[in-house]
């Protein structure tokens, strides 16, 4: 029904809905900002690899020199 025909107790209940729904539209929308992010990160490192595997490796896994 139109939110005019609300009656008061009624706006209450709805202010809250609202509130809440807008809390948890936020809630999933940061955390899928969060997700796309890593898949960002994610695709950069492996364009690095891509790019150049070598200095990927030496930048990733950090090799030491063998002492031995």
């Amino acid at each position: 029904r139109p939110l005019a025909h609300f009656i008061p107790g009624e706006c209450l209940n709805l202010a809250s809905h609202l509130t809440f729904t807008h809390y948890a539209e936020r809630e999933f929308y940061e955390a899928l900002a969060i997700q796309e992010k890593e898949h960002h990160l994610i695709l950069l490192d492996y364009y690095e690899f891509l790019k150049n595997p070598a200095a990927w490796f030496v930048s990733k896994e950090h090799p030491s020199p063998d002492a031995g």
